[in-house]
């Protein structure tokens, strides 16, 4: 029997409706609109009906690592803030344990845990690498592509790339043919090569401002093209630590509706404070703020898309539907899934209920999760 869900407020990823109504049946949404829904079984939600997030970039949460394939921990922890869909990420390491990683991820992306698997390296510059192990960077040589991509048996989504490394070109130009996102970050380049690598075929800027030359009045590089470039989406990490409130005003303003919300979240996320590992670095957890213990730079956050999407709301005093585009709608869209991040017929019934700035109920697949 369809379940019709009621609510005051629902937000489908294309329009607002109040007073307003979804139909779920057998795991999918067949129907939503205003006035008198289809025969079912009544349910009343108290808060705004809003799809499922999409995290593009999130390398673990609640003890687990994607690293390690523990998957159930990691998604399990996002998923209980309101998280129904998310890229594996997994940080530079090398070649062979690269792919062991990825084989050993594949039968969760068969499963539907995960959508797919992000690659945060190791094709990344030195100079910008941030958490990464320096000794495993490499640049993206024909031959390793070609192993990363038979090893991923098609379940590589994004990979991270410095368009100024030797082949990098090249290798953007592959991974396109293979309808694999390139996304330029970790990066040193200057602007000139950054178009290159948009002109080659990337479509995406991993975490902006983070792992590239900052702004500056004349020394352009990867953070001016993102903001520019009308052919870019641009991650944001809105943890409140990773960018200040005024460059992310900024970037609100010069992006319009290029930008996704990403959390880059590690397995602390979730935890107490304390000292972990990121790849084979050893990072501490201070506060909630992640980072190398040699060094101090950020080691990825503990931040869950529930919060980025109330700072959007709150902090940032965005519109809902804003909101739910940049933490659904359009990362969905940006990874070819136009089953999820949207409440419309057709759609996989995955639901949040928001409710007084914070996740109520959490809908996956048709099933509401015992939070």
């Amino acid at each position: 029997m369809s379940t019709i869900i009621f609510a005051d407020r629902v937000i489908t990823g294309y329009h607002e409706l109040h007073d307003a109504w979804v139909c779920v049946d057998n795991g999918y949404i067949v129907d939503a609109g205003i006035g008198n829904p289809p025969s079912g079984q009544i349910e009343q939600v108290d808060g705004w009906l809003i799809p499922g997030f999409v995290d593009i970039h999130v390398h673990g949460g609640g003890g687990g690592s994607f690293s390690r394939a523990e998957v159930d921990a990691a998604t399990g922890y996002h998923r209980a803030h309101g998280t129904t869909t998310m890229l594996a990420s997994l940080v530079s390491e090398s070649m062979d344990d690269l792919k062991a990683q990825i084989r050993n991820l594949l039968p969760h992306v068969e499963q539907g845990s995960i959508a797919g698997i992000h690659l945060e390296g190791p094709f990344l510059a030195e100079r910008r690498c941030g958490a990464h192990d320096p000794h495993v960077l490499c640049a993206p040589r024909g031959e390793l592509i070609e192993e990363i991509l038979a090893t991923g048996t098609g379940s590589i989504r994004m990979v991270t790339i410095a368009p100024e490394l030797e082949g990098a070109q090249s290798a953007i130009a592959i991974f396109a043919s293979h309808g694999v996102i390139s996304a330029l970050g970790h990066s040193d380049a200057d602007a000139a090569t950054a178009h290159f690598g948009v002109n080659a075929g990337a479509t995406v800027v991993t975490h902006l401002f983070n792992g590239m030359h900052p702004l500056h009045h004349r020394e352009t590089g990867l953070a001016d093209v993102g903001l520019l470039d009308s052919r870019l989406i641009c991650e944001l990490i809105l943890d409140g630590h990773h960018l200040s409130d005024e460059i992310t005003e900024i970037a609100l303003r010069l992006l319009g509706d290029r930008w996704i919300a990403v959390t880059d979240a590690v397995a602390a996320a979730g935890l107490a404070d304390g000292r972990y590992a990121v790849g084979g670095l050893e990072v501490e957890a201070v506060e909630g703020v992640v980072r190398l213990v040699e060094g101090g730079a950020l080691a990825g956050s503990t931040l869950t898309m529930d919060r980025a999407f109330d700072a959007i709301l709150s902090k940032f005093h965005r519109s809902p539907l804003d909101a739910v585009q940049a933490t659904a709608t359009r990362p969905a869209a940006l990874i070819g899934r136009h089953d999820i991040g949207v409440l419309r017929p057709g759609a996989r019934a995955d639901l949040v209920v928001w409710r007084d700035g914070a996740v109520a109920r959490v809908m996956r697949n048709g099933e509401w999760i015992d939070r």
